[in-house]
């Protein structure tokens, strides 16, 4: 079972005919491209900050990280939520590799999401870090309360 929302497009993917991989954390909302490469930080469907998009893998969410945003307190026990709707135990990758390096104020924030995950007894695993902000999470010993796994989500398929 998947954690995702129904995977129809919106009004935009439909009437371009396409389904975008990009989608909000939250409703699960198709973007019609990737936030990074957007003026507008919030979902158009929910009004969310897109600081992650999710994506399906199999059983497991994989949130990607997108540079330069944080999210608030807020967000993350929305998201967290979302996370565990419909009493399904919750699995997480992050996948930071869009960051070249983390802020303290998204460290926290992943803290608090992998404590709300762990309480669904659910998992959160990071993968994508660089090699500086691999050093981050090693330097503070992050690494004995995350599980750093290397993990290559297989691309999504595409409607044409």
């Amino acid at each position: 079972m998947s954690l995702l929302a129904s995977a129809a497009v919106n009004d935009v993917g439909e009437s371009h005919g396409f389904d975008s991989p990009y989608r909000c954390c939250l409703c699960g909302h198709v973007l019609p491209y990737h936030p990074a490469f957007t003026a507008d930080v919030n979902c158009p469907k929910c009004g969310s900050l897109l600081w992650c998009v999710r994506r399906d893998n199999g059983s497991e969410v994989v949130l990607e990280v997108v540079p330069g945003r944080t999210p608030s307190v807020e967000e993350i026990e929305s998201l967290s939520r979302v996370l565990r709707t419909d009493e399904i135990v919750p699995r997480v990758i992050v996948d930071l590799s869009g960051l070249d390096l983390i802020n303290s104020a998204l460290v926290a924030m992943l803290v608090l999401l992998n404590k709300r995950i762990h309480a669904a007894a659910g998992t959160l695993r990071l993968s994508g870090l660089n090699e500086v902000v691999r050093e981050i999470f090693f330097r503070f010993k992050l690494d004995s309360l995350f599980e750093i796994v290397e993990f290559k989500p297989a691309p999504p398929a595409r409607c044409s």
